[in-house]
Parts: C-alpha cells; structure tokens; sequence
C-alpha cells in the first residue's frame, strides 16, 4: 500500500515584510485593477521605529511603509489591490493614492 502524497503547495503568507520590499526598490510591481493591470516603481521603502508587541496583540515589531509611483493613466483609487511580483507572487495590500504636486500618481501601503 502506498502512502497517500500531499498535494498541497507550500502556503504563502498573506502579508508582506521589509525583508521582501526593501530589495525591489527601484524595481517594478504589477498592479491589478479590475479593468487593467498596471506597471508601478517602488521609489521609496521607510523603517518605522521598531515596537515592543505585548502577547496576544496584533502587530509587528518592524513596521514599514512603501511608496509606488504609477503611470498619469492609473486608478487613483483607495482599497485593497492585488499585487504581484515575481520575487514573492502575488498578495492583496492595502494602497492610499497620495497626490504629490507635479507627479504622477502614487500609492503608500503601511504595514504596522
């Protein structure tokens, strides 16, 4: 009798760390929208002040946040976005467009 194989694929995580972004600075990622999939730039990776997390709370220690600038054409919309990179495939963020003057249109995803 053969053993049964799992034919489960390894399980990704739901979120993203430093440790996956901080390489891709410079680097491109794909948006998907519902009506288009958009090419945007990591143009900025910070380090948040690093947190002592109390058992059973939520959190992380290393908080961190990205910055992305998109094409003149992109959605300028706030929610939850798929993204995909070949580095780490793909996940769902939470993006806020922000509006610099004279620039096209970025998106800041924060992990607390």
């Amino acid at each position: 009798m053969t053993e049964p194989t799992d034919t489960k694929e390894e399980e990704k995580p739901l979120t993203l760390e430093l440790e996956d972004i901080e390489p891709l600075l410079d680097q491109e990622l794909t948006l998907h929208f519902d009506d288009c999939d958009i090419n945007v730039t990591i143009i900025e990776v910070k380090r948040g002040k690093k947190q002592v997390i109390p058992k059973g709370m939520l959190g992380r220690e290393q908080p961190f946040s990205f910055v992305v600038r998109g094409p003149e054409n992109c959605p300028n919309q706030q929610g939850n976005f798929r993204v995909s990179h070949p580095s780490f495939g793909e996940r769902i963020i939470f993006m806020v467009p922000i509006y610099p003057e004279n620039d096209p249109v970025r998106y800041q995803i924060v992990f607390n």
